[in-house]
């Protein structure tokens, strides 16, 4: 696998604009693997959980997705290994030069066509059947675009996970739904109605007083969000999305890892 391409610069995306061929072309090739190491292992496999085995015998994971529980149907081991296929044999990108196995034994990975654009990658494949959730922290901005983006089509047409909505997206105004995903990853939505502060974090707080979920934030987390445009008032009253932790202590909340890990959806 030839090494990966550098990103676009600032010159040629306006180039494509002024060619009309759209913003999420342009994010789309701009999308691409960092300058790091091609691993000396090809892709071999991937199991229920959407862990890839390499021909190392190691183990990897894909940046930029998650794959919460329950894992449910769609993940069926036929599905997994026909979206496979055409990957199988290519050598991953390392998501970092200093990338290190996680607790599990899993390395962070890319893994995408020869060109390395990641427009064509195993993580949009999945994505794009609905067998995935995007984990925006870990994305830089222009593939976090891209991946929402294939969400946000495999939610719309009900695919994979999608198909069961109520369980892939819960209610925020039902804490009692919520609390019962602890220590799970979750995606959650709802309108704000009120924003509490502590000393130590700031509360989206939604439903009605005693019924409704909250989302934790950490003060460093919410100053990042008002250099981008967030206040108090402004989120109050505001449809949302939240990706985080489930906290497993009451009352119900979602632990918030990251700026990106919130859209606004009104």
């Amino acid at each position: 696998m030839a090494g990966p391409r550098p990103g676009l610069r600032l010159p040629a995306l306006a180039a494509l604009a002024q060619l009309g061929l759209g913003p999420c072309l342009a994010a789309a090739l701009a999308c691409e693997a960092p300058q790091a190491p091609v691993l000396g292992a090809a892709v071999n496999g991937i199991d229920a959980r959407g862990d890839l085995t390499l021909s190392s015998g190691e183990g990897a994971r894909l940046v930029g997705l998650r794959f919460p529980e329950p894992p449910g149907q769609w993940l069926d081991p036929a599905s997994l290994d026909a979206l496979l296929a055409p990957y199988r044999g290519l050598a991953p990108i390392a998501a970092d030069p200093a990338a290190r196995a996680d607790r599990w034994g899993r390395i962070p990975v890319w893994v995408a066509s020869s060109s390395g654009n990641q427009a064509d990658s195993l993580a949009l494949a999945l994505l794009r059947e609905g067998l995935a959730l995007t984990w925006p922290p870990e994305l830089p901005p222009n593939c976090r675009i891209l991946y929402l983006n294939a969400e946000a089509a495999a939610r719309g047409s009900a695919k994979g996970r999608w198909s069961d909505m109520q369980n892939a997206v819960l209610e925020a105004a039902d804490g009692a739904a919520v609390a019962m995903r602890a220590g799970q990853l979750a995606l959650m939505q709802g309108r704000v109605m009120h924003v509490g502060q502590t000393r130590r974090a700031i509360y989206l707080n939604f439903g009605r007083r005693g019924e409704g979920a909250s989302a934790e934030l950490s003060l460093a987390i919410w100053r990042e969000m008002e250099r981008e445009g967030w206040t108090s008032a402004s989120i109050r009253g505001r449809m949302v999305r939240i990706r985080g932790i489930v906290s497993e202590a009451r009352p119900a909340r979602l632990l918030v890892g990251a700026a990106s890990a919130l859209e606004k959806l009104d």
